[in-house]
């Protein structure tokens, strides 16, 4: 589809034009702009160890060696531990065997980050399906330095270039890269001073979707319908109402305000109280059944974002479509001898929006060959035999074209609201914008494993496991719930009970909820649609109408810590006004008092 907005033009005129992005619109960078990183020590089987030290370093260290940027980096030497994500360690190293992600990844950089705060990240180097050398690469044999240099961008805090000259691009085709005008501009803006003196934007220009204003790229967000707190636009969390409210990431690909909420009785007209990734719950706009902050004008946009929004035989660059051309899964040796205008380990490919991209007949939009958040791209495959939740070992197992820790599933941005609009939370994968739709845990739910939790991250005390969530200043925990440190990173651990367990009030439990029955106690939580239970518990009634919280099957369920993978049914209109909000005040009015919820017998 094309697209041209005259404001877009205008911009062009008044801004440096760069190819270059940030990771996700809240740009997340490392503090003081300086990280320390380790090198695994296998190293890889195709290099003597020496060579792959030194070619790693020199990819990470050229960064920090662009004169306007005040980016640095120690190396730590290497570790026996290899990378991967969650331990609150900061590693590169080779994958030989059991690659998981998408076979045309050639390097897969993981990071995980809070509102604006880098604050890990593990690069895993492709080694089953690549063979490296020190040589200019070509098809399946890739050049070290060149790999190393682009992964370290994601590491540091880039997304993907379209500029076919930057070190970023997402695609890469042979040789050996080198840092580009447009990388320079990037990691200026990202981590401005130093040797080269002040930078701002009227320099380093801004990332497509922003313009420079006063020295600082701003987005081009269009004003917030009406005014309110919801939907106003924001960068990062700072920017929004209170502690507990949230900069959220919508389908636009802009940042919107929410707000903290327990039901919908807390939001307004046309918002949802929905589940985020994390385990917090905010008020959200949805119009026609989707995520959106509509209502205004549509923020300025270039021409195309991914090539799929150019014609036949055009690509996109810079956000203009130009002339190209040769067949998408052609074999090709350079990105010249492509129409889309990429060649992506020795096939034509071009980029395309993930999830849901438009590919033609034939060609899957495959958001883990890129190795990194951002647009996916366009590869031969079509959809299989496999249904959501049948065993899968590539995307092209599944009717939905996602194969994901294994299983088929339904392809969702975890960074996005309203990913699963069908129900259940976006469970995020060894890529922080890449995971499926699934009956996952919340904060605080019973886990055995990083799987469990829709955050990825699966935490013990006292032996009983439970789902949480990275946490900082910038992204406070939610109620009943305290950031506490462990290791170099600091996480959510609840303050009383976990779900399930025997409880004599309300402040015994992490959620504020203590249910009574005739015959046991619990810890509870309020479910719906988009915060399902465990599979050891359902979704049930509490006797107020509008209201369902989960419930223990069978005997009491405490000590239970098995994965979740079942579902539950609830009663209708637990987005409806009305009964809520009586509810909701009689459970805080509880739990100021310190007693208990009496829940009807289940039916």
């Amino acid at each position: 589809m094309r697209r041209t907005h005259l404001a877009w033009l205008v911009l062009l005129v008044t801004s440096p034009a760069h190819a270059w992005a940030p990771l996700t619109s809240s740009r997340p960078t490392w503090d003081d702009a300086h990280v320390a990183w380790s090198l695994h020590d296998r190293g890889s089987d195709d290099l003597d160890f020496a060579t792959v030290q030194t070619d790693v370093r020199r990819g990470m260290e050229d960064w920090t060696r662009v004169s306007c940027t005040g980016f640095s980096t120690t190396y730590e030497g290497t570790t026996s531990t290899a990378p991967r994500g969650g331990d609150g360690q900061f590693i590169v190293g080779w994958v030989e065997s059991g690659w998981s992600h998408s076979s045309s990844a050639i390097g897969v950089t993981g990071t995980r980050f809070t509102s604006s705060r880098l604050v890990e990240a593990d690069m895993e180097m492709n080694g089953v399906h690549f063979t490296w050398t020190t040589d200019p690469g070509s098809g399946s044999r890739v050049n070290l330095y060149s790999i190393a240099l682009h992964e370290g961008g994601h590491f540091f805090g880039l997304g993907h270039s379209s500029d076919r000259g930057a070190a970023m691009y997402f695609a890469y085709s042979g040789g050996v890269s080198t840092l580009g005008a447009d990388d320079e501009a990037g990691i200026c803006a990202l981590y401005p001073g130093s040797g080269g003196g002040a930078t701002d934007c009227a320099t380093t220009g801004c990332p497509s979707g922003e313009r420079c204003v006063d020295g600082s790229c701003t987005p081009d967000t269009p004003p917030a319908p009406g005014g309110d707190a919801v939907c106003a636009p924001c960068l990062e969390n700072a920017d929004c109402g209170g502690s507990g409210d949230y900069c959220l990431g919508y389908p636009d690909g802009n940042g919107y305000c929410g707000a903290a909420c327990a039901s919908a009785a807390d939001c307004g007209g046309g918002e949802r109280c929905s589940t985020l990734s994390n385990g917090a719950r905010q008020c959200v706009r949805f119009v026609d059944g989707g995520a959106s902050c509509g209502g205004a004008a549509p923020p300025p946009a270039p021409e195309c974002a991914v090539d799929a929004d150019c014609g036949a035989g055009e690509r996109c660059a810079a956000g203009s479509c130009v002339p190209s051309g040769a067949g998408l899964g052609d074999p090709c040796a350079r990105h010249d001898d492509c129409g889309a205008g990429a060649c992506l380990a020795g096939v034509c490919t071009q980029s395309c929006d993930w999830p849901g991209g438009a590919c033609p007949d034939g060609v899957d939009c495959d958001g883990g060959a890129t190795g990194a958040c951002g647009p996916g791209a366009c590869l031969p495959g079509r959809a299989g035999p496999g249904a959501d939740g049948d065993p899968c070992g590539a995307h092209t197992d599944c009717g939905s074209l996602h194969c994901f820790a294994g299983r088929c599933g339904t392809a969702c941005d975890p960074s996005t609201v309203g990913a699963c609009p069908g129900g259940g939370i976006c469970q995020v994968g060894e890529l922080a914008c890449r995971g499926a739709c699934g009956v996952t845990g919340s904060l605080g739910d019973p886990c055995a494993g990083n799987p469990d939790c829709a955050s990825g991250l699966c935490a013990s005390r006292d032996g009983d496991g439970f789902c949480t969530e990275i946490c900082d200043p910038s992204s406070p925990c939610g109620p009943g719930f305290r950031c506490v440190a462990d290791g170099a990173v600091s996480v959510c651990v609840p303050d009383g009970g976990a779900l399930g367990q025997r409880c004599g009030g309300n402040g015994d439990c992490a959620s504020g909820i203590c249910a009574v029955e005739e015959t046991r106690t619990y810890c509870t939580r309020i479910c719906d649609p988009s915060s399902p239970c465990p599979s050891a518990m359902r979704c049930v009634p509490s006797g107020t109408p509008g209201i369902s919280v989960c419930q223990p099957g069978g005997e009491q369920a405490e000590g239970e810590r098995r994965g979740l993978v079942g579902s539950c049914s609830i009663s209708g209109g637990s987005d409806g006004g009305g009964p809520l909000g009586a509810l909701l005040v009689l459970l805080w009015l509880t739990w100021r008092a310190g007693r208990t919820r009496r829940l009807s017998p289940p039916g």
